[in-house]
Order: structure tokens, then C-alpha cells, then sequence
């Protein structure tokens, strides 16, 4: 798998943040699933998905959620800064990433995508996992691998649409009880989630510019990665109670308009378009305006 290097780790704190990007409403950020739906019926180039593995090379058909990763990917896996046995951020950012992975499979699944669907599928048992079991352990965190293994199988075995979301239902259901051992329901957890949310928007960018240079998309599963990546840090946002929200004041408002924003304009379809307007800069971007939000929660 091929090395990629840490943009953010090079700016971080010091990036430069431009005009603001406008409030786009959830209600148009909530369409994007219909338009990816219609968009993944398009063909795709085949080479925009190969990682290392040759030019059409397509995911194991079976997850095997056992053995530990040889390298991370992007900003996801072994490649965090911290351990997630310790650091609570760390530990959501990628169980968020499973998520994410996996809600890409299912949109590529469900339109009738296969191969692209079982790519996504894989990341998460391979690395992902591999990755977050020492955490699980060292927390006594309930274990999502059988509800990962059966999600896969259903995939693989191509069930109905209706057996896949039953299936990544049931593995939400798995990932919300691993990561209940964090507080993330109480005021003074409301920074730890939000910190989870910025963790999840950072890594995104950085998957997003191993996808998309010079206005072409150059690896399609690191695009996919950052969709997924944006709508589960969406996903975590919006378990905030309302009396959460009200004691952040205006600090998770400001952070769901990047959010929306991003979902509205920075993908057009998770199948790549020819070209693309938007680059990497746009999700730092945010994530640097989402990191100042939280950090200046008391």
C-alpha cells in the first residue's frame, strides 16, 4: 500500500484559513444520498480505485477482522498520532472511520456497485479493526467484530438491499455501544465529541487530497474515503443533546455549517466526476475553522 504523506501534520494549527464558507441547510446536505445513488450508476475507470494492487484489482470478497495492520492509510489506522487505548479522540476518530468506510459501501452496494462496495468494505477489517482491538480490550468496550463479519457476508454473498441495511444497522447499533465507554453525553463531554468530529474532518482532508490534484480525481477510493469520513463526523454531530448544543452556544452551529457545506460542494458524486472544481484546501479549511469551534469550549 502506498505511503502518503501527512499535509496536515505540516500546517496544523498554522493553516491558513480563508473567507468563510457559506451555511448550506442540512436539508440540501441530506439530497446528497439520492444524487450519489443516480451518480454510481455512471461507469468508472477502474485504475481510479487500484491501490498498489494493479489497475482493476478489486477487495478480498471476506473480511477477516484478525490480523493487525502492516502500515496506515491516510490518515486512518496505525497512522494516528496517539493511541486509542488512551486518547479518547483518537478512539472515536476511528471507529467513526469504520463507519464511514462501511456507509460508502453500502451507497456503492446499493446502486448496484459491487466491486467498488467490497473495496470499502475490506479497509475496515484489514487495518481499522486491527487497529482499535488493543482499545476495545483496554477499555472492556463491547466488540463490533461479528456485526462487521456479518455486514461483509451479506456484501459478499450479494443479499438484498434490504438485508444490507438491516446488516449496517445492526453494526451502528455495535460501533454506538464501543463507543459509549467514552463520555460523550455529558457537557463536559460535549469537547471530546466535537474534538472526534474535527479528528474525523482533518483525517478527510487528508484523504481527500491523495484523491484529488489538479482538478482531476486520481485515486477514487481515497474521494469515497472522504465522504464517508465527512458524513460519519455529520453522524456523531448529531448525537448532541439539545442542552448540550445550548451550553456550546454557538460553537456546534458554526461547526454543522462546514460540515453541511462540505457535503453539499465537495462531492459531486462518490462515482468521480471527469473533473472537479474543489480541492484538498476547501476540507482543511473547514477542519481548521471546526478545531478553533471546539477548542474554545471550557
Amino acid at each position: 500500500m502506498q505511503s502518503k504523506r501527512k499535509v496536515w501534520n505540516r500546517f496544523g494549527e498554522l493553516i491558513v484559513v480563508g473567507a468563510a464558507v457559506s451555511a448550506v441547510s442540512m436539508a440540501n446536505a441530506a439530497t446528497m444520498s439520492d444524487a450519489v445513488h443516480a451518480a454510481l450508476l455512471q461507469s468508472t475507470p477502474a485504475a481510479l480505485f487500484a491501490e498498489g494492487e494493479g489497475a482493476g484489482a478489486t477487495a478480498p470478497a471476506k473480511i477477516t477482522p484478525t490480523q493487525a495492520p502492516a502500515s496506515g492509510e491516510g490518515g486512518e489506522g496505525a497512522a494516528q498520532p496517539a493511541s486509542a487505548v488512551t486518547d479518547d479522540i483518537v478512539y472515536l476518530n476511528l471507529l467513526g472511520q469504520v463507519r464511514g468506510h462501511l456507509r460508502v459501501g453500502v451507497a456503492l452496494y446499493n446502486a448496484g456497485a459491487h466491486p467498488m462496495a467490497l473495496m470499502h468494505m475490506k479497509h475496515p477489517g484489514d487495518e481499522l479493526y486491527a487497529s482499535l482491538k488493543p482499545a476495545l480490550d483496554a477499555r472492556k468496550a463491547a466488540d463490533f467484530a461479528l456485526a462487521l463479519s456479518a455486514l461483509s457476508s451479506t456484501v459478499e454473498r450479494q443479499g438484498s438491499q434490504a438485508e444490507v441495511a438491516t446488516a449496517m444497522a445492526q453494526l451502528e447499533d455495535a460501533l454506538a455501544q464501543s463507543a459509549s465507554v467514552v463520555d460523550t453525553r455529558s457537557i463536559a463531554g460535549t469537547k471530546t465529541l466535537l474534538g472526534a468530529v474535527h479528528a474525523l474532518v482533518k483525517t478527510a482532508a487528508d484523504e481527500y487530497a491523495q484523491g484529488v490534484k489538479g482538478g482531476k480525481v486520481v485515486n477514487g477510493h481515497e474521494y469515497q474515503d472522504a465522504w464517508g469520513f465527512t458524513t460519519s463526523a455529520n453522524v456523531l454531530l448529531a448525537t448532541l443533546s439539545e442542552e448540550q448544543r445550548t451550553a456550546a452556544g454557538g460553537s456546534v452551529a458554526d461547526i454543522q455549517a462546514q460540515i453541511d457545506a462540505l457535503l453539499a460542494s465537495a462531492w459531486p458524486s462518490v462515482v468521480p466526476p471527469e473533473s472537479i472544481a474543489t480541492d484538498a484546501s476547501l476540507l482543511y479549511g473547514a477542519a481548521a475553522r471546526i478545531e478553533l469551534a471546539y477548542r474554545g469550549l471550557r
